[in-house]
């Protein structure tokens, strides 16, 4: 399902909240989009993707911590990659690489950010030097 609202009147961090406690409560996704409303106001297009099963705790959250006066709602269909994740070494530690496959191909191959975050700490170095370090060995995963 998707669930769309409109929010002109709420500030980036209680939006930012709202975003992660929608994940914690089981969305798919939840993304937002900067949108010029009427009045030219500008205003933030909170979109959710979940299942048919969440929907009524995902709203409940929706009214109650957000300024929204509405949901849009409607069931859409969903293709996904098959996934699984696969460990890869490399100089600054272990990083899980997700494993995104079509038709029995591999398509996609990222690198877990958490862990590249991780690593990047431990060796104080950026993240995108662990991330760069990742892709590469995940290139040998078949």
């Amino acid at each position: 399902m998707v669930l769309e609202c409109n929010l002109d009147d709420m500030t980036p961090q209680l939006v930012g909240e709202l975003t992660q406690r929608l994940m914690k409560l089981g969305a798919l996704d939840v993304f937002t989009t900067t949108v010029q409303m009427k009045k030219q106001r500008p205003g933030i297009l909170l979109t959710v993707l979940c299942h048919p099963a969440q929907r009524a705790k995902l709203i409940d959250t929706l009214f109650r911590a957000s300024t929204t006066f509405g949901v849009r709602e409607h069931t859409t269909r969903r293709t996904v990659l098959s996934r699984r994740l696969v460990p890869v070494k490399t100089s600054y530690g272990r990083i899980r690489i997700k494993i995104g496959e079509w038709r029995g191909r591999i398509v996609t191959r990222a690198p877990e950010y958490e862990d590249c975050l991780a690593c990047a700490d431990r060796h104080e170095v950026p993240v995108k030097v662990v991330y760069a370090a990742a892709q590469s060995a995940a290139q040998a995963i078949r």
